[in-house]
């Protein structure tokens, strides 16, 4: 929870997640993740399980991560990302090229969600 209040950032060897196939993003997103990496921000309501102090569980509010990755495996997960159901969850794993960076968000965060830049070529 300290990290996410100084916006401090840490080392980390992996990154996994379960992307969910919509309708908003089973056409989009094969092409933008083509690239194979860039700076993927993930938001999340509040951080899960919430963090206990002296007992008593903190409500963080919104919460992110970013870091500067690469995609393990593109083909594979864009293959297995096509093959999907539109509703199905699609597992990605990154490696992080850079420290990964943690803060407390200010603006409304309903949902997870993944934002993302590509790698400058």
């Amino acid at each position: 929870m300290k990290r996410y209040i100084d916006g401090g950032t840490e080392e980390v060897k992996n990154v996994s997640v379960v992307l969910t196939k919509s309708e908003e993003n089973k056409d989009s997103l094969p092409e933008l993740f083509a690239s194979g990496g860039g700076v993927f921000r993930f938001t999340h309501p509040r951080i899960s399980p919430p963090p206990a102090l002296f007992g008593t569980l903190i409500d963080t509010g919104p919460v992110m991560e970013e870091v500067e990755a690469e995609i393990k495996d593109i083909s594979a997960t864009l293959e297995s990302f096509r093959e999907a159901a539109v509703g199905a969850g699609v597992k990605m794993s990154f490696r992080p090229l850079a420290p990964m960076h943690f803060s407390l968000l200010r603006e409304d965060v309903t949902i997870d969600k993944i934002a993302f830049k590509a790698a400058q070529a």
